[in-house]
């Protein structure tokens, strides 16, 4: 049992370390590789959907389920076609969304007056403001991002099980 846990731990230490040299090394690859399997995603759930809507046409209802549906579809088709562009859009909206909170945050955390901790909580908002300002301008800096954080993690979990003596 120990050395199944080691194994584990190894095992996903590698994947993680190999797959955070993949985002590193193809950051445009990777972000268009994700957007198509959401777009799968989008497809299997639009098509479910429908097939919902066409069960159900005869009592009257499920109108929205189409629509749904529908929607899920073009949306899937716009993840296919323009995988880049769509992820980038969405990394702008979601980095513009960040940014736009951390400066909320940020206000409103010096609007409070002194507590316990405040300037660690106005440091962390601004780290993260920071990286929405980043991933703003640079929308690939995002998957470099998550590239050494799967890196670091991955190089944790290969010293844990090469360090570890028992079952946990």
């Amino acid at each position: 049992m120990q050395m199944q846990n080691r194994g584990t731990l190894f095992g996903g230490g590698i994947v993680m370390v190999v797959l955070g040299i993949i985002f590193l090394a193809f950051p445009g690859f990777t972000m268009s590789f994700f957007t198509v399997l959401a777009g799968i995603g989008f497809l299997a759930g639009g098509i479910s959907a429908i097939v919902a809507w066409w069960g159900t046409r005869e009592f009257g209802g499920g109108g929205g389920v189409l629509f749904f549906g529908i929607l899920s579809i073009i949306f899937a088709l716009v993840c296919f076609v323009h995988p880049l562009a769509l992820a980038t859009t969405l990394t702008w909206l979601v980095a513009l969304c960040v940014l736009i909170a951390g400066i909320a945050q940020i206000a409103s955390l010096i609007a409070m007056g002194s507590f316990p901790m405040r300037a660690a909580a106005i440091a962390s908002t601004a780290v993260m403001a920071l990286f929405g300002l980043f991933a703003l301008i640079w929308p690939p800096m995002v998957v470099q991002f998550v590239g050494i954080s799967l890196i670091i993690e991955g190089v944790t979990a290969f010293v844990l099980g090469l360090t570890s003596k028992q079952d946990f």
